[in-house]
């Protein structure tokens, strides 16, 4: 066996490094240190706009210097890319020539201090994000990294910005490595790209033993909780909810107050840190998957990770039936119909499930995926630096 020696590794990502919730880059870049490697995770997305649209990743930025780089204790340095503007998702009532200036000026306003550690990287990882829009200032600044493109959601079906979704096709043809988690998005999206490979996602193994490990939260019972707003569906949890009174909702994320619903067994508890939203799971009675059934959005049972955290907990999972063809059968229990008694017949039959019974969890450490990006990003064909071998 062969393994490359660690080096410098920078990510592109759509996410707050300090923020509670965890996604899949904090994962990825903390395996990334764990194995030795210098790591330097940058946030994209935000502009001075953002400060007027209450972009909810300005809470936690609030002690956070934008344009700087910060090294936490974590050995970690994390940078918070802020230039005057940045293109907004398609729900945003701007037109294509607004869209096409900000996107070019987003490009333009790279400062020096971030450019410096970009020409100081050995790999560089891509979000699908506005990190697309970087793509050709990477290939300028940094010719010989490895360039790898982490899908973590399709642009089109999560509504970003129409020059997000065009940067995305104008790059992916020339990514070292396409790392997609999910069969569904590889074939519908990258199939036709050699460099495009199957990696699913992984979890925190550590982090998910403390929390079973963990005292129990004082949860009422029986009770249903409900992890991030990606996609969220409030109708689905309306419904839900409204079929069942003698059940309380536990819903962990950042909903905006003006698309949560008033209904008294709904607990809205806002951002939680990671650990304590795991232990929250740890010791509900079902948890959910509150997805909006749009178009594509099949692809998010094989790429979420609350989903993946649900299954390590062996909890019943409630959700729309438009998931279901990826999920196992014994542990998802769809609503269908979208009815009254369509959910409170699901969340009755997740009530009475047996755990015992659930498919066994085919799930992944982050470790893994790293190993997967770092042998096939072509890495281990360098001659120099990161990429020499060490006999293992």
């Amino acid at each position: 066996m062969t393994h490359v020696s660690p080096g410098t590794v920078l990510f592109l990502s759509n996410h707050y490094w300090r923020s509670k919730r965890r996604a899949g880059f904090h994962g990825l870049a903390q395996s990334f240190r764990d194995d030795g490697w210098l790591v330097r995770f940058v946030t994209t997305g935000v502009s001075r706009l953002s400060f007027l649209k209450a972009d909810p990743r300005l809470v936690q930025m609030r002690h956070t210097v934008l344009n700087r780089w910060m090294t936490g204790c974590d050995g970690i340095e994390s940078f918070v890319y802020c230039p005057p503007v940045h293109p907004f998702s398609r729900s945003c009532a701007t037109d294509g020539i607004t869209d096409r200036l900000f996107a070019r000026l987003y490009r333009c306003f790279v400062p020096s201090a971030l450019r410096r550690r970009i020409a100081e990287s050995d790999l560089v990882v891509f979000e699908s994000s506005a990190a697309l829009l970087l793509f050709d200032a990477v290939c300028h600044i940094a010719p010989n990294a490895r360039r790898v493109y982490r899908v973590s959601d399709d642009v089109r079906v999560v509504g970003m910005a129409p020059e997000i979704q065009s940067a995305e096709d104008a790059a992916a043809p020339h990514f070292h490595l396409v790392s997609v988690p999910s069969r569904m998005l590889l074939e519908r999206r990258f199939g036709d790209l050699p460099a495009a490979q199957f990696h699913p996602h992984g979890i925190d193994i550590p982090r998910l033993r403390a929390a079973l490990e963990a005292p129990a939260k004082d949860l009422a019972h029986p009770n249903c909780v409900a992890l991030g707003t990606t996609l969220f569906n409030t109708d689905l949890l309306a419904l839900c909810a409204r079929s069942r009174p003698d059940i309380r909702f536990y819903i962990v994320g950042a909903v905006p107050k003006n698309r949560r619903i008033d209904l008294k067994n709904i607990t809205w508890c806002g951002e939680r840190p990671f650990q304590e939203a795991l232990e929250m799971v740890a010791a509900c009675d079902i948890a959910a998957a509150f997805y909006r059934p749009e178009p594509g959005t099949e692809y998010l049972a094989e790429t979420s990770n609350k989903i993946a955290q649900y299954i390590f907990f062996r909890k019943p999972v409630v959700g729309p039936a438009h998931l279901a063809p990826a999920l196992p059968a014994s542990n998802f229990f769809a609503v269908a119909p979208s009815t009254l008694e369509g959910a409170s017949s699901a969340i009755g039959q997740a009530l009475n499930a047996d755990p015992s019974e659930f498919a066994a969890a085919s799930l992944r450490a982050w470790t893994v995926v790293r190993d997967e990006i770092v042998a096939q990003s072509g890495l281990a064909g360098l001659d120099e630096g990161v990429g020499h071998l060490d006999a293992v």
